[in-house]
């Protein structure tokens, strides 16, 4: 699809990760990591806040700030990213569980339950539910666990009637507070004191197999098999393979929503029975890409959330009102795949990054003061999904190079080239740089070619002065000169004129510093500053190889190389110091480092298998949106805003308050006065204009509320 009304974009807010909003949020951390992943396991609600749980960590997402947060084994004691199951119980805590036992967040701390240090029988948890009474219960292989009030109570087949060997696949709580267990034995309920069992032999339960389980507040389980559907009311299961004429044969689970409605789910079609009636919701109602639902969720404002799994786009999580459909990624930045292949900064002044794998999916998506808009094969006609390098043109064209094909996508429409075009062998671009207006170059194994005015020029060794074959990088400086990197080494052109440097060779990745040097990832890294090298190896410098593939400059002047496979190590060179950081003492560990890239907060995103975010001093994370929400001294919401934000302040004493806003440059923007103002909280409207009427940038804004003595400031984000 073309940009003409074709793409299909979808905003969402992630504005805790864009630079200016880092400072407005409480707790830091150095590293963040973000991991695709094309399935939700599980979804939660609680206080405004949609818990979303996937394979690649757990996705906070604040309904009323609209402030999205990842969390996984980088800032969790969790040693995985992959969870199956999660709830929220009386207290709004959180509680996920996987292969590596439970946690439970309470809004500022995670805290690690396993077999070493509570009442779970099985590190593996499969199902965790809370009941009436605010107790949790966990269900794992060897048993079942409750939790309620710091204390800890196990079951199994040596303090209960639950058999030695039993395969749970489901846990319920009924409107009696019974403790139902759906498993491969039969089906079981825990009634406040004694387990009973229900089997083919004992009762009225069709199957001994039973997939799934929940209850109705009115009392009515509905229990599944392989088989079919049973509806259970007082002992008596009544068993269905089909009703109003839709199958009920070979369903996935069931879940039955605060309105009574019960839904049920396969691969193929999501059914709502609701008032004594089926409505059929096909899987391509939603889309011509996701495979099958995973997961139902209702919240408080009666918005059904799907789970699905999508194997060509990260938008695996669905708002659906009953007649249309929202489609979202399931992780705070949507990546399609696990390595990132490119991260700049377009003309368009918004984010690009690109991703790519060795087969299954890939795409690209932009970021823009905290929209997104993801592209892949989902929504655009590219010839393949891995994107091997990326680019925008200064007339906002995007150029992707995928394995079977360049495509050129934007105001202008879409076309696709190849080595006919060209006149390079092979598809697999390896690096495009637009260098003005109407002129983009690109590189691969067999050399560089010159688009310009919809004509393509392939360059010669003659009029280069260097073997162009195996170009890795092309990049253009400050100035406006052209760099060429590759297996020959480093050349450069400006106004005409070509020169080659032979000192390097094996040229990976170039970089500019403000001082004028041109830095180069060679193996070794490299430096050219007024006309001489200086070059760092295991020799010189604290480099444990001479392996750098990847390098940039950071707004303090810094040195930031990556390596190639296998070691995985990123170095910083700064005022003649290095220092490394590795699997040992980061997140990084076990693969190349395809590119860095650093923002106007310093902060380096690093592209690997997965996306690494680090910043020295801190980035931080959203957690002014905790679960339960505590009134401040001074704060406003919605934070970020882009029409009217309510500032809230506490009243020490009754009498004057002067409120007063200032942008970043200390200028006086907005102010106001109150010669009476009765003690306590109160709240006052800024519409984001200035005292003349005039609508403010978007950006940081200080505000400070004076009374008496005492003076308290925040920050505020107004949005676009």
């Amino acid at each position: 699809m073309s940009y003409n009304g074709e793409i299909v974009k979808r905003f969402i807010t992630l504005a805790f990760f864009l630079p200016f909003i880092l400072g407005l949020l409480g707790q830091t951390e150095n590293w963040q990591v973000y991991s695709p992943a094309n399935s939700v396991t599980s979804l939660s609600y609680s206080n405004s806040n949609l818990w979303v749980v996937t394979a690649a960590g757990i996705m906070r997402w604040n309904q009323t700030t609209n402030i999205r947060t990842q969390y996984n084994q980088y800032n969790t004691p969790y040693p995985s990213n992959y969870f199956k199951t999660s709830c929220t119980d009386m207290n709004s805590n959180l509680w996920v569980g996987g292969l590596y036992g439970a946690m439970r967040f309470n809004g500022t701390q995670w805290d690690l339950f396993d077999v070493n240090n509570s009442g779970l029988l099985h590190n593996d948890v499969i199902k965790i539910v809370t009941d009436h009474l605010s107790a949790v219960w966990f269900a794992t292989p060897l048993g079942v666990a409750r939790y309620y009030q710091g204390n800890w109570q196990s079951y199994n087949s040596a303090n209960s009637s639950l058999p030695a060997t039993m395969v749970i696949n489901d846990m319920a709580v009924d409107p009696s507070n019974g403790i139902w267990l759906a498993t491969e034995s039969g089906a079981f309920c825990f009634d406040g004191t004694i387990w009973h069992s229900y089997t083919t032999s004992n009762s009225t339960l069709p199957y001994n197999s039973v997939k799934f389980v929940d209850f109705k507040a009115s009392g009515q389980g509905w229990f599944g098999f392989e088989q079919g559907i049973a509806m259970y009311v007082s002992e008596i299961w009544v068993f269905y393979t089909s009703l109003s004429g839709y199958s009920l044969i070979e369903l996935d689970d069931v879940y039955i929503d605060s309105s009574e409605r019960v839904w049920l789910y396969n691969n193929s079609y999501m059914l709502c029975f609701d008032a004594g009636q089926f409505l059929n919701y096909p899987i391509t109602l939603f889309g011509d890409n996701p495979s099958s639902f995973c997961t139902i969720l209702v919240d408080d404002a009666q918005n059904i959330w799907l789970g699905v799994t999508d194997y060509h786009s990260p938008c695996s999580l669905i708002k659906f009102d009953g007649s249309n459909y929202s489609a979202y990624p399931h992780s705070a930045i949507p990546l399609a795949s696990n390595f990132v292949t490119s991260i700049f900064k377009g003309f368009d002044n918004k984010f690009w990054l690109s991703t790519s794998e060795d087969k299954g999916n890939g795409g690209f998506f932009s970021l823009d003061d905290g929209n997104y808009e993801i592209f892949g094969q989902h929504n655009l006609d590219m010839p393949c999904p891995h994107v091997w390098a990326l680019a925008q043109d200064q007339q906002l064209n995007m150029w992707v190079s995928t394995c079977l094909g360049l495509l050129r996508t934007g105001p202008q429409g879409s076309e696709i080239f190849n080595s006919s075009h060209t006149g390079l062998s092979g598809s697999e671009i390896q690096t495009i740089c637009a260098v003005s207006l109407t002129e983009v170059w690109i590189g691969n194994v067999s050399g560089v070619s010159r688009y310009s005015n919809g004509v393509w020029t392939l360059l010669s060794s003659i009029e280069t002065g260097m073997n162009l074959a195996h170009t890795k990088r092309i990049k253009q400086d400050p100035s406006g000169r052209i760099w060429i990197g590759g297996q020959a080494g480093l050349c450069s052109y400006f106004e005409g004129e070509w020169t080659t440097y032979t000192e390097v060779n094996n040229v990976h990745d170039i970089a500019f510093g403000r001082d004028g040097a041109v830095w180069v990832a060679e193996g070794e890294l490299s430096c050219l500053q007024d006309g001489q090298w200086t070059h760092y190896d295991t020799t010189n410098s604290d480099l444990l190889a001479n392996n750098l593939r990847t390098v940039a400059v950071d707004q303090n002047e810094a040195i930031w190389a990556g390596t190639y496979f296998p070691d995985c190590v990123v170095y910083k060179y700064a005022d003649g110091s290095w220092t490394s950081f590795n699997g040992s003492n980061s997140p990084l560990s076990g693969n190349s480092i395809t590119n860095i890239y650093v923002d106007a907060n310093n902060t380096k995103w690093i592209g690997s298998k997965y996306l690494f975010l680090f910043n020295e001093n801190g980035i931080p994370v959203s957690n002014d949106d905790p679960i339960t929400p505590v009134v401040k001294s001074l704060g406003n919401y919605p934070n970020p805003f882009r029409g009217t934000t309510t500032i809230r302040f506490n009243s020490i004493n009754s009498g004057t308050i002067k409120i007063r806003i200032y942008n970043l440059k200390g200028q006086q923007v907005w102010q106001s006065d109150y010669a009476s103002m009765q003690q306590g909280t109160r709240e006052i409207n800024w519409d984001g204009k200035d005292v003349r009427g005039n609508s403010c940038a978007a950006g940081v804004y200080m505000v400070r509320v004076i009374e008496g003595a005492e003076v308290a400031t925040h920050k505020v984000l107004k949005l676009k």
